[in-house]
């Protein structure tokens, strides 16, 4: 079938991604997928356009291999220059932190619709075990070599629903790996939902809500 083409000025949403599997995911939430626009000569952002619903959106990753908030800002700029009739930006992809999803304000440092490629299916996840705070883990890939004396002993789900949070979201330009490190900092901002790497870089120029799933605890 052919893809229609409409106009710059047709979208109304724009979605950024950090990670190529986070675009991978997203491109899967379009009810229909557009023709491409042309490029500009200075423009270096590669786009995915195309319809949820009833709006028109446009899908935009990071360059791969770069992550944070000077990255961001650059691939937000060229978003809101070339597609000036955007209303909604969204900031989807993985954090660190306690929970399924995480939705919120950022602090520096809803549409229930999901994937079903079965390398996003929640079985594939792996297990689920949360380490004390203070715990310095063996270095790794995994915690298989990590103490089970040190696990957090906690009551099994009697649900596989995802759980939708919102609160605060701390940004800033390195990954969050210290289960101590992350208490501290969310103590002295009144309790923090997540921790990710783009968000702050996005809000002076591309002000939007930041969506994040939960891939770990943010501790190692």
């Amino acid at each position: 079938m052919t893809k229609r083409r409409i106009g710059a000025e047709d979208y109304t949403v724009g979605w950024v991604c950090a990670l190529p599997i986070e675009f991978a995911a997203a491109q899967e939430m379009l009810d229909e997928e557009h023709q491409d626009l042309p490029q500009d000569t200075h423009e270096s952002n590669l786009y995915t356009l195309g319809r949820i619903g009833n709006h028109n959106v446009v899908l935009s990753c990071l360059p791969a291999g770069l992550m944070g908030n000077n990255p961001a800002a650059a691939v937000a700029f060229q978003i809101k220059s070339k597609f000036t009739s955007i209303r909604l930006r969204l900031l989807v992809g993985i954090g660190g932190g306690l929970g399924d999803v995480a939705v919120g304000v950022v602090s520096q440092h809803t549409y229930h619709r999901f994937c079903h490629l079965p390398e996003f299916a929640r079985e594939n996840a792996g297990p689920d075990i949360l380490f004390q705070s203070d715990y310095n883990h063996i270095g790794g890939t995994t915690c298989d070599r990590c103490s089970s004396d040190a696990l957090v002993e906690r009551t099994s789900r009697s649900s596989q629903d995802i759980v939708i949070h919102y609160g605060t979201i701390a940004s800033g330009n390195q990954v969050m790996k210290d289960g101590f490190r992350r208490d501290e900092i969310s103590s002295k901002l009144g309790g923090v939902l997540c921790f990710e790497m783009e968000a702050a870089g996005l809000m002076n120029i591309f002000p939007c809500l930041v969506i994040r799933g939960i891939c770990d605890y943010a501790d190692s």
